[in-house]
């Protein structure tokens, strides 16, 4: 996370992450299964209107990648939230 502290651009935000996951064992003793390894990228901003106010866009999973984070037992897998835009305004009292 970076915040600007220049004239112009005084009070954005902009910051990003990544998240791995490399491949894991799902299912039971009885039977397993592999769920395959993934990579998830995240972009965060904000700009501060006044010294009290911000609004903000953050996106999740940025390049809509398909990915499965849980699996129950050997029966299914919960495949991840795809791309996910996400705004509003922020307020310190």
């Amino acid at each position: 996370m970076y915040e600007f502290q220049g004239s112009d651009l005084r009070g954005l935000g902009l910051g990003g992450g990544v998240t791995y996951v490399s491949q894991r064992v799902a299912g039971t003793a009885l039977s397993t299964f592999r769920l395959p390894e993934y990579t998830v990228f995240n972009l965060i901003s904000y700009y501060w209107i006044t010294p009290e106010v911000r609004i903000y866009l953050n996106v999740d999973n940025l390049f809509d990648a398909t990915y499965y984070d849980r699996a129950f037992q050997s029966r299914y897998a919960t495949p991840g939230a795809p791309r996910t835009i996400m705004g509003g305004v922020a307020a310190r009292f």
